[in-house]
């Protein structure tokens, strides 16, 4: 059972590590937005996406070992307090270290969350920044140019044949 747990306590430790590059790479995200850092933007997705790539590997090892876990002290695995107070009893002091570290990863996690939704009303913002930008440049060149929003000619407008030379 010490073996089962101590696997347990380095894959949360694991976890925790790299939640915390995780929320690393999207500040390095949130400065490439602000700066409209196209190429630094595109890298550090990248390097997110390996982070939830190796987050999924090491989840799927901490499921086999928790199930293992509570397999070897016969008690079924399902969410309740009664299962939960079973299991501490069972582990004894051990119990502690795993929800202290359980605690740690819930922590890192809430803050890549708050982190990832901060990156999202950034990209949020910037759209509607430059969908009205484009709105008002696109009235503003129909009305020089002689169009409407549609792009068919003013008549009255184009009628200037200097300016449609030109152009």
């Amino acid at each position: 059972m010490r073996l089962a747990i101590s696997r347990i306590c380095g894959l949360l430790n694991r976890q925790i590590s790299i939640y915390g590059k995780l929320v690393e790479e999207m500040l390095e995200e949130r400065k490439a937005l602000l700066v409209r850092d196209l190429q630094r933007l595109h890298q550090s997705l990248e390097r997110q996406q390996e982070l939830v790539e190796e987050i999924r590997d090491i989840m799927k090892d901490y499921e086999e070992e928790v199930d293992s876990l509570y397999q070897n002290l016969g008690i079924p695995r399902q969410a309740s307090t009664k299962t939960e107070k079973l299991l501490r009893e069972r582990m004894g002091r051990e119990a502690n270290t795993l929800i202290a570290l359980s605690d740690r990863l819930k922590k890192v996690i809430q803050r890549a969350k708050r982190v990832n939704r901060e990156n999202q009303r950034i990209v949020e913002v910037s759209s509607a920044f430059f969908k009205s930008y484009f709105r008002y440049l696109t009235d503003i060149r129909a009305q020089a140019f002689g169009y409407n929003r549609r792009g068919v000619s003013n008549y009255t407008a184009g009628r200037n044949v200097m300016i449609n030379h030109q152009i």
